[in-house]
C-alpha cells in the first residue's frame, strides 16, 4: 500500500513539475513580428519579411494560437496594397503596458512612392481595407426606357422586406459610377434624373440611370452593403452604426495606419477598444 501511495505521489510531483516547466518555457518565448503582403504573400509562408502571409486572417490565427499559450506583444505589419474583405476580422491581441501588441501598416520614409502621411505625422505604405463589390455582369437597356439600364446582382438583404430598394433597409447601400455616388430611388418610376439607381430584391435586378446617359458597361460600377452583422456591444465598430471590421479582445494593443473604403454612418473613423486599453490612431476614410 505504501509503495502504491509513493508511486502516485511521484507521478503527481512529476506532473506538477512538467506543467511548471511548460509554463516557464512558454512565458520565456519572445514576441514575434509577422508580415502580410496581399500581392506577393502566401498563407503557406512563415510570415517573415522575406516570406510574408497573404491574408491578415492567417496572421491573426498564428497570433491567436500564441496568445492562448500565454505569449504577448506580437505584432502584425501589413505591406501596402488593397485588402478586400466582406467579413469581420476576429482579434485576440494582447500586449503589456510597456510593449503593446499591434496591427499596423508598414512604416516607410517620408515622401515614399505609394506612401501616405497620417495625422500623427508618421509615414506608412498605403494599406486600404475595401469591401466594395465591382459589378461585372452585363447591363442591358430597360424596355420602354432607354435611359435606364438593368443587370442581375445577388446581394444580401439588410433588415426587412418593406422596400424594393436600398434607400432605407435593403442592400446594397451605396453605388458609385466611376467614383461618383448615385442616389437611391424606391422604385423605377422614381428614377427621373441621371445618377439614380434602384434595386429589386425579389428579382435580384439592379437599375441605374447613368450620369451623362453613359453606357454602364463602359463605366466602373461598384456597390457596398452594410447588412446586419453578427456583433454585440463589444464589437470594435468604425464609429456609428456602420460596417464592423474588427471583433474580439484587445488588451494593451494598437491598430494604426490604414485607409478604409467601407460603409459607415458617420465620418469619424476612430475605433474604440473593448477594455479601454487599446490605442487606435492614424486612420482616414477615402
Amino acid at each position: 500500500m505504501n509503495k502504491k501511495t509513493t508511486l502516485k505521489q511521484i507521478i503527481s510531483i512529476f506532473a506538477v513539475v512538467s506543467t511548471l516547466f511548460f509554463i516557464q518555457c512558454t512565458s520565456n518565448e519572445k514576441a514575434q513580428t509577422y508580415f502580410v503582403d496581399s500581392v506577393k504573400g502566401s498563407d503557406l509562408n512563415s510570415g517573415s519579411p522575406e516570406s510574408p502571409f497573404e491574408s491578415l486572417n492567417k496572421a491573426l490565427e498564428v497570433v491567436n494560437e500564441r496568445v492562448e499559450r500565454g505569449i504577448r506583444s506580437d505584432k502584425i505589419i501589413l505591406r501596402g496594397g488593397v485588402y478586400k474583405t466582406t467579413t469581420i476580422y476576429k482579434l485576440n491581441l494582447k500586449g503589456t503596458s510597456d510593449d503593446y501588441a499591434m496591427i499596423s501598416a508598414m512604416p516607410c520614409p517620408p515622401n515614399s512612392e505609394n506612401g501616405v502621411q497620417r495625422k500623427g505625422g508618421q509615414w506608412y505604405e498605403k494599406v486600404v481595407f475595401d469591401d466594395g463589390y465591382l459589378i461585372k455582369s452585363e447591363w442591358t437597356q430597360l424596355e420602354g426606357n432607354p435611359h435606364i439600364w438593368k443587370t442581375k446582382i445577388i446581394v444580401p438583404k439588410n433588415y426587412d422586406d418593406s422596400f424594393e430598394t436600398a434607400l432605407f433597409t435593403m442592400a446594397p447601400d451605396i453605388l458609385l459610377q466611376d467614383g461618383v455616388s448615385t442616389i437611391w430611388a424606391d422604385k423605377i418610376i422614381d428614377m427621373i434624373n441621371p445618377g439614380m439607381c434602384s434595386y429589386n430584391y425579389k428579382t435580384g435586378t439592379l437599375y441605374i440611370s447613368s450620369f451623362e446617359d453613359k453606357d454602364p458597361n463602359n463605366s466602373k460600377i461598384e456597390v457596398w452593403y452594410s447588412g446586419l452583422e453578427e456583433y454585440d456591444k463589444d464589437v470594435l465598430l468604425l464609429s456609428g452604426d456602420g460596417r464592423a471590421l474588427f471583433n474580439g479582445d484587445l488588451d494593451y494593443a494598437t491598430i494604426r495606419g490604414f485607409d478604409f473604403r467601407m460603409i459607415t454612418v458617420y465620418s469619424d473613423y476612430t475605433i474604440s477598444s473593448i477594455k479601454g486599453l487599446g490605442l487606435v490612431k492614424d486612420f482616414k476614410k477615402i
